[in-house]
């Protein structure tokens, strides 16, 4: 005869937040707040009188560091990719 008492044993749910994908470089929080800064600080750099193509190569930098460090904390085969990735873009933005 089945027990009308719940079983004990705990059932597992279904994950509801967002998953966790190995080697993912960005977080949604994180692109935001990059997107944001850097919209920040060239607008304060505008502000003050910078000229634009200041403001560019100055941005282009923080991205280029920002890229450098993430290729670090990825490994050396990721090191490479990102490297070549931003030698090409340097190099067809000229």
């Amino acid at each position: 005869m089945p027990s009308c008492i719940p079983s004990a044993t705990p059932h597992a749910l279904p994950a509801s937040g967002p998953v966790e994908v190995p080697g993912q470089r960005l977080g949604h929080t994180q692109r935001i707040v990059f997107s944001i800064s850097v919209m920040l600080l060239g607008t304060g750099l505008f502000v003050t009188g910078t000229p634009m193509t200041d403001v560019f190569m100055l941005l282009s930098g923080c991205g280029l560091i920002s890229a450098t460090t993430l290729a670090v904390a990825a490994g050396g085969r990721r090191l490479a990719q990102v490297l070549i990735e931003a030698a090409v873009q340097a190099a067809t933005s000229k």
